[in-house]
């Protein structure tokens, strides 16, 4: 099957190039679906970015701004504090996501692709109570700036942004040999 049009523009894809090599960032290509990806660049952890640096993430933000406002219209988006759903109904609009992280402004953005997992809760040790589903999702940061003596230092904003294909899928595990054969499941 030839595709000739993607949810994201093939412009908005390709990551700028620095005109030196970068020590303070790595580039990172981010899947969307089975035919498209993009790139971006990510500071690495603890690091002091150089201007430069701080400047590269900051210019590239209108990009991945518009490939963020793709997924949230057509997903919807939850917001994310400290690790934690904040609850709510989804975003689908861009510019309300905004109006809520800048309330305290933030300088680039940082995308982290969640692949699809299934994962045991567990009761005990080794024994699990239920299985969740989670799945494809995209961790949206927020980064800011804090100058220091000889670059920028990365700070992650407390809120965050969770794009994903669907809600989270528990089943509990059955205790009965007879429910699936001769499986507890």
């Amino acid at each position: 099957m030839l595709m000739t049009e993607s949810l994201i523009p093939a412009e908005l894809t390709i990551a700028p190039n620095p005109s030196t090599l970068s020590l303070n960032l790595k580039l990172t290509t981010i899947p969307i679906d089975a035919y498209t990806a993009f790139e971006l660049w990510l500071p690495v952890k603890n690091t002091i970015l150089s201007s430069e640096e701080a400047l590269l993430l900051a210019s590239d933000r209108p990009r991945l701004e518009g490939i963020c406002a793709k997924l949230t219209w057509l997903l919807g988006a939850s917001f994310v504090r400290h690790e934690m759903q904040v609850p709510g109904p989804l975003a689908y609009e861009w510019q309300a996501v905004l109006a809520k992280i800048q309330q305290s402004s933030f300088d680039a953005i940082d995308i982290t692709y969640l692949p699809q997992t299934i994962c045991p809760n567990l009761i005990r040790e080794g024994i699990s109570a239920s299985w969740t589903l989670c799945p494809v999702s995209w961790n949206v940061s927020f980064l800011q700036f804090q100058p220091v003596a000889n670059g920028y230092r990365v700070k992650t904003h407390a809120l965050s942004l969770l794009i994903s294909y669907g809600q989270p899928i528990t089943k509990r595990v059955r205790n009965s040999v007879n429910d699936i054969g001769a499986s507890k499941f």
